[in-house]
């Protein structure tokens, strides 16, 4: 008797299909494939293993092949999985017990969907294992589903610790927009005849990863609206509401939409993150040290797989601990430099590198002011890295050594000569060190590379009136004004940087006329 069906679609699988059949091969009684139309070497692939494979034509239709590949399977209950993805060993036992079983029920699977070109990884619960019947269908043309139909027929439901990685998205930026295109004529087909929050959802997120941002927000926003829509899934529409708005430097929009989506889900840690920022930039320390820590604490309980919501973010580890490094030190809260300096040492001790045992020491010794040697120095520079370059620049900026500060950075120029944070720390340092025709030209590139904050120009505004070139503090005012014209806060910094300096500014006209 077949207990257990592995129910596929596919169509061009070769990269993925092994793999995958691999993973499930040896536990379960068949594996149903419907074929959408392969013109590589999957059907090959596929015929390598116990599988039963039927040919059906392609309808623009996701839940069509699904809905045959239920037809075909025979089993008591059915797994659905796709080619690229995988069961993750562990799960084995639990599935095995949950399919000798013989209540009516959906069972929720974690699957984690693995991105390591953004470092952020997703985690959903879905119904991937169900008591099959012949009633059951899926819906939507996209993003099918089968909960709907569970649902009709009675079925319960219950959450497991069945785990399912996803690798599909583990590609490029322009892979994943030819995903999205390719999803999108069906989604927004389906849209038409029948809105819902879920939807838009969808709509939203494939709008972001072509790149509208004002689809995406409608989308999103139209999501919003409908109030059957999942909790979670709705704290994450927040998510990316905030994080545009925080893009757009509105923090005031940002914060209420973060405050909204922890209304619905106060796990999530990029949530936490985003008001962590918020509180930052409102020079709340504090808050923003709460928010930052509970953000690293739910995103450790995520990662380990503890609690697993409908769709979770999962951030990378080091991103949290360089973002707590560096608002921890910008904000003096000795307390949390400690804490993230322990996990970031903790992290870089894998490596067994006896340079990573002195980090730390390193560390403590720039923030009191201690002298450091020419080793430690060099130490201190190898670990500099893109990802933590805000937290290093941090601590160093804080250092009142400005030889030795010019000397690490010096070190490590060559590689960051296209980073604006380094180059904003660079600039300053050969400031301090009396150097300023050098710092106004690594300044003046940052501003002609155009991807600056405005303290990038608040610097070179001081350089100049340091240097007496103040014919260029005008027009440079000038288009600081153009570039945040749209930013309330920043015009209003730039007001006050302008009463300020008014007076070198008039000195410098009368001595023109």
């Amino acid at each position: 008797m077949v207990e257990l069906t592995v129910s596929m679609i596919v169509k061009n699988e070769e990269k993925y299909l092994a793999d995958c059949l691999e993973s499930i091969h040896e536990f379960c009684d068949e594996i149903v494939i419907v074929d959408t139309g392969s013109t590589d070497n999957t059907i090959e692939i596929a015929k390598k293993y116990k599988t039963r494979i039927f040919q059906f034509p392609w309808t623009n239709d996701f839940s069509a092949a699904r809905n045959h590949a239920l037809q075909k399977s025979t089993g008591k209950w059915i797994l659905y999985i796709d080619a690229d993805e995988r069961l993750s060993p562990s799960s084995v036992k639990e599935l095995q017990k949950i399919v000798q079983g013989d209540r009516t029920e959906g069972v929720r699977c974690i699957v984690k969907s693995l991105d390591e070109v953004t470092g952020h990884h997703n985690s959903m619960k879905y119904i991937r294992l169900f008591r099959n019947n012949p009633g059951l269908k899926f819906t939507g043309k996209v993003h099918e589903q089968i909960e709907p139909s569970l649902r009709d027929l009675s079925y319960s439901f219950r959450d497991s610790q069945v785990e399912i990685l996803h690798i599909g998205y583990n590609i490029s930026a322009e892979a994943k927009k030819q995903k999205a295109n390719r999803n999108l004529e069906l989604l927004l087909e389906e849209y038409e005849t029948g809105p819902n929050g879920y939807l838009a959802f969808q709509l939203g997120h494939t709008y972001m990863i072509l790149g509208d941002k004002e689809k995406s927000v409608k989308y999103f926003k139209d999501a919003l609206e409908d109030r059957t829509l999942n909790k979670q899934l709705k704290a994450n529409v927040c998510i990316s509401l905030a994080a545009e708005e925080m893009n757009n430097l509105n923090f005031k929009a940002a914060e209420e939409y973060a405050k909204e989506g922890l209304k619905w889900d106060d796990k999530q840690p990029m949530l936490n993150i985003i008001m962590s920022k918020v509180m930052h930039y409102y020079k709340r320390a504090l808050d923003a040290d709460q928010y930052c820590k509970k953000a690293y604490n739910t995103n450790r309980t995520l990662k380990e797989g503890k609690e697993i919501g409908a769709i979770d973010i999962i951030l990378g580890e080091l991103e949290i601990i360089y973002y707590g490094l560096t608002i921890s030190v910008l904000n003096n809260v000795k307390s949390s430099i400690n804490f993230f300096t322990d996990k970031l040492t903790t992290i870089h001790r894998v490596d067994e590198d006896e340079s990573t045992h002195l980090l730390k020491r390193i560390i403590e010794e720039i923030l009191n002011d201690v002298e450091i040697t020419p080793r430690e120095q060099s130490i201190y520079a190898r670990f500099i890295d893109t990802p933590g370059m805000d937290a290093y620049m941090a601590i160093l900026s804080r250092y009142k050594s400005p030889r030795i500060k010019l000397t690490i950075l010096n070190a490590v120029k060559d590689k960051f000569m296209n980073n604006t944070k380094f180059l904003n720390q660079y600039a300053l340092t050969l400031s301090e060190n009396k150097m300023l025709p050098e710092a106004i030209k690594i300044m003046e590139k940052v501003i002609d590379n155009g991807d600056h904050e405005v303290s990038s120009v608040l610097y070179l505004v001081s350089f100049y009136l340091n240097t007496g070139d103040v014919p260029k503090v005008a027009p440079l005012i000038k288009y600081a004004e153009e570039k945040y014209k749209n930013n309330a806060e920043i015009l209003s910094t730039i007001k006050i940087l302008k009463q300020k300096i008014a007076p070198f500014l008039n000195t410098a006209k009368v001595a023109a006329n």
